[in-house]
């Protein structure tokens, strides 16, 4: 009952893997399609490589050949010699398979290579929205983890296409090929190939159950290893005893699976091969299998040895590709369900509430939380301007408005709408956002800044408003420019982001460490309803803004002295 359910369980387990790859793979499938291209070629070519070879050397199977020209195919001209003839021919297809299972690999390289970015970057998409649930600690780890994850089912669906499909069709062409020579010595050797993909069905689900117990493993050893890493007290044998929780057991016990499926494999085909040869002997005494014949068999049944082997070598790896896959399958689900089941967030009709945030360290032995039980309300319209010294907490502040980071407990309150209740990229279309150390990829300043066309009067007040037109000005191809984040100082970053958020149609702009000398003219081109809140590092306020609140020794204090009382802050300093 347990295996019943164990299978059941894989094969809904494979299917919504299929599910979540195929999307992806649709977008890249001209490289799929040269791939199936190649591979039937050059199966093709394999298949037909032992007739040509027969054709010339059957003289000698009859002993009628000699020095001379007798006996040699009827095709061949007297002037040519049979021998140079093979050759040439034999030369000829090996170029030939040769090139295509170049292509062919190059083909299926790239279609896993685009699969596997696209698939990590809707991964990381997905996992964004919930990373602000996540203590820092384990962010960055399950951010590597995605990107290992996503690596092993590029190299999964590589080796599958390369390896498994291509052996897959060869083996099957020959059994069709052995059928069609001996039907008795076809079907046994198309038994062995169907006894080997058993195998390796069994063999592969065993080693993704395995591959699910040491990912469990690894997740638990790599906290005990963090936690054992920031005890500065820790030595040599408490890194030595949390060792010992590791999944080398489990590794081991895989590849022993693998080894049996490969001894396996061997098994089969000895005896298949022992099989034909006894059937072969038996027809060949009883003269209804000519010896032509029994050397195309024989160049057949040895040309399945190989790819009899590697089908069940590489077949069983699959196991760990849908190991691999299971955390971003469910990632990506999750993240389907929620955009199917989140409201939208609506325009912002009165107030943003902070009610009784709070915000954990994000060191695992962090005791105190960072920001402890706060609460802060904020009018629609309002300028809040919200200053103090380094690690006081200010980033994670404007974080916590912006959407990029969730609270343990406690609300964030858009109106009546709790920010848990809708996903991070509804907050997104109502929330502009610019980062403290902002960074972007390769792009055009134009795509970076969201402009198409020529800018309106209104991006060019902003842009000028924001000191963006002074750095593109200094560019080789203005807008048109292409360049990434390091090419630039912070203070140009911070301009360029800055200038990117401000074009944007939105209800509440967030801030974080712009250059104050751009913020009055920025801020009166917004429109009057929006919302803004700015942090800094000066005590003075820029023109144009209702409150100051300052993070100091611990506490929010606010300006206004109708506002929320004094909230405790943890500060790092």
């Amino acid at each position: 009952m347990a295996a019943t359910d164990t299978a059941l369980n894989t094969r809904e387990r494979v299917r919504a893997m299929a599910r979540t790859l195929a999307p992806f793979m649709r977008l890249h499938r001209g490289f799929l399609i040269r791939g199936v291209i190649a591979t039937l070629v050059g199966v093709a070519l394999r298949v037909v490589l032992p007739w040509p070879m027969r054709s010339l050397f059957k003289p000698w199977l009859r002993n009628k050949a000699h020095h001379g020209h007798s006996g040699m195919p009827s095709w061949l001209p007297d002037s040519m010699d049979p021998v140079w003839v093979a050759g040439i021919l034999l030369l000829v297809i090996m170029l030939a398979m040769g090139f295509t299972d170049m292509r062919k690999r190059l083909a299926y390289a790239r279609f896993a290579i685009g699969v596997s970015r696209d698939l990590r970057v809707a991964a990381l998409h997905a996992a964004g929205a919930d990373r602000g649930n996540l203590p820092a600690h384990r962010a960055g780890d399950m951010v590597s983890r995605l990107l290992g994850d996503t690596a092993r089912i590029k190299n999964g669906i590589r080796g599958f296409l390369i390896h498994i499909t291509t052996n897959l069709v060869l083996l099957t062409a020959v059994s069709v090929v052995l059928v069609y020579l001996n039907w008795g010595i076809g079907l046994i050797f198309l038994g062995a190939l169907l006894t080997t993909l058993l195998i390796t069905l069994v063999a592969s689900e065993r080693i993704s159950v395995r591959t699910q117990r040491i990912r469990e493993k690894e997740g638990k050893l790599a906290d005990a290893i963090h936690h054992t890493w920031l005890d500065r007290a820790a030595d040599a044998d408490d890194y030595g005893r949390v060792m010992k929780a590791s999944s080398g057991s489990h590794d081991a016990g895989i590849t022993k699976i693998q080894g049996f499926a490969a001894w396996s494999a061997h098994v089969v085909f000895g005896l298949a091969m022992l099989s034909g040869a006894l059937l072969a002997e038996h027809q060949m005494r009883i003269g209804s299998l000519k010896a032509s014949v029994v050397l195309l068999i024989v160049v057949y049944a040895l040309m399945v040895r190989t790819p009899l082997i590697q089908l069940a070598r590489q077949g069983v790896r699959l196991g760990k590709v849908l190991g691999s896959s299971d955390r971003i399958v469910a990632m990506l689900e999750r993240n389907v369900v929620q955009r199917a089941n989140t409201r939208a967030l609506p325009q912002l009709r009165a107030t943003l509430t902070l009610r009784d945030v709070v915000v954990n360290g994000g060191r695992a032995h962090d005791k105190e939380p960072v920001f402890g039980s706060t609460s802060l309300r904020i009018q629609r319209g309002e300028r809040v301007y919200v200053w103090g010294g380094a690690g006081s907490g200010k980033s994670l502040f404007a974080e916590l408005l912006a959407g990029v980071r969730m609270p343990d407990s406690g609300q964030i309150l858009w109106d009546d709408v709790d920010y848990a209740s809708v996903n991070g990229d509804s907050v997104r279309e109502r929330v502009s956002y610019s980062a403290a150390e902002p960074s972007w990829s390769k792009r055009s300043m134009r795509t970076l800044l969201g402009i198409q066309g020529e800018p309106d009067a209104r991006a060019r007040q902003i842009l000028s408003a924001s000191g963006a037109q002074r750095i593109i000005e200094q560019l080789k191809g203005g807008l048109d420019a292409i360049g990434t984040s390091h090419e630039f100082s912070l203070e140009e970053r911070r301009s360029l982001v800055l200038c990117r958020s401000a074009l944007r149609d939105a209800d509440l702009y967030v801030w974080d460490m712009p250059e104050q000398k751009h913020l009055a003219d920025l801020s009166s081109v917004l429109n009057n309803v929006a919302t803004v809140v700015v942090t800094g590092s000066a005590e003075m306020a820029p023109p144009g803004f209702d409150r100051v609140v300052r993070v100091e020794q611990g506490r929010l204090r606010s300006t206004d002295a109708s506002s929320t009382p004094s909230i405790p802050v943890r500060t790092n300093g």
